[in-house]
């Protein structure tokens, strides 16, 4: 999904939650379109760009183009199952990350949305950070 639909999606978000918590209702905006950033740290490590500016528009490029369809090892961090627990436990403890939480799973479901329609490996980008990390160990031979 491109950065600009999520966004928009984030912003409707935290306008639909600004009645019931106020001024916290735009951790929406950071749960739904920031938490690409890891895309982005991602991109940096793995092609071990120095360039930090330059390096933001050809990691777009590099997912707008499907040009991470040859990787089978992606790591979107904040995208990971155990993130996905940590965001709700966050949310149980403060309730006002409520709009946070709710976004980020908004983007999620997107996410998948999107790859389903562009026909995307579901696998290519690991689900869950342990098996990304036993992956790269050797442990498994493949990622889930």
């Amino acid at each position: 999904m491109m950065p600009r639909t999520h966004f928009i999606v984030s912003v409707i978000i935290s306008l639909v939650y600004f009645p019931f918590f106020g001024w916290w209702s735009f951790l929406a905006i950071v749960g739904g379109f920031l938490i690409d950033v890891d895309h982005y740290i991602e991109f940096v490590i793995k092609f071990r760009r120095k360039d930090l500016f330059n390096a933001f528009f050809d990691a777009v490029e590099f997912y707008k183009g499907n040009n991470c369809q040859n990787y089978k090892d992606l790591l979107h961090i904040f995208h990971t199952f155990e993130f996905w627990v940590l965001y709700i436990v966050l949310s149980l403890i403060y309730p006002f990350l409520l709009p946070f939480v709710f976004s980020i799973f908004v983007h999620l479901i997107m996410d998948f949305i999107g790859m389903w329609k562009d026909n995307v490996n579901l696998f290519q980008r690991a689900i869950f950070l342990s098996s990304w990390v036993m992956f790269k160990l050797g442990i498994v031979k493949r990622m889930v």
